[in-house]
């Protein structure tokens, strides 16, 4: 036996951890990658905003000094709310529940998740959003651009939190039988599908199990 196939076995059969125990390392960043983009857009057009009307009385160096103190303040207070919202995740075993900040909910609460995938470099980068809609939220990223993936102890911790939840698609009204909810919820997952994108993240060239790609 190899000593990758050693390690991977010693991690499966390792028992789950007793009472609050971390989800992997926090980096609360990866949220505000998912968010970046639309900040810096709605932070661009409210910067153009306020050069347009400072153009009406100041000179252009002034009027774009604001503009961009106005980006970097929207930005800034972006990145603060997605601290605030995606802090350390915990989760106990011993009691079925998962605690970010200040909320606290039990594993058969979590009721969705998502992954986004972004190309990059030739690469590409898998983010799994997992949790419960109005409640504790954790993010982790599956690959990243170094085509590196979760750990492998995260992963099994991650996974068996799955098995226990109630994750499933979102229902729409319109769409009473789920045809189309991949189209409709672009980015959801099924609960098999979750598990399987942590327990198998999809490389560069596999196929995804979603519809959005960001």
């Amino acid at each position: 036996m190899s000593d990758d196939s050693a390690d991977a076995t010693d991690v499966v059969a390792a028992p789950l951890p007793t009472g609050w125990a971390r989800l992997g390392p926090h980096k609360w960043s990866m949220g505000l990658a998912q968010k970046i983009g639309p900040s810096i857009a709605i932070g661009g057009y409210l910067a153009a905003f306020v050069t347009a009307q400072f153009l009406r009385g100041v000179d252009w160096p002034l009027a774009i000094a604001v503009a961009v103190l106005v980006l970097g303040a929207f930005v800034a207070a972006v990145a603060l709310f997605i601290h605030l919202r995606f802090p350390q995740p915990w989760v106990n075993f011993d009691t079925g529940e998962i605690r970010t900040g200040r909320y606290t909910a039990s594993f058969v609460d979590i009721d969705f998740a998502r992954l986004f995938a972004a190309p990059k470099r030739g690469s590409r980068i898998l983010t799994f959003q997992v949790g419960v809609t109005k409640g504790p939220q954790v993010i982790v990223r599956l690959r990243d651009a170094k085509d590196q993936l979760l750990a492998p102890e995260t992963a099994r911790l991650l996974t068996e939190v799955l098995r226990r939840s109630s994750v499933r698609m979102p229902q729409s009204n319109d769409d009473p039988t789920g045809r189309f909810a991949r189209y409709n919820f672009p980015g959801y997952l099924t609960l098999e599908d979750a598990i399987a994108v942590v327990e198998s993240p999809p490389g560069p060239k596999d196929p995804l199990p979603v519809e959005s790609v960001i």
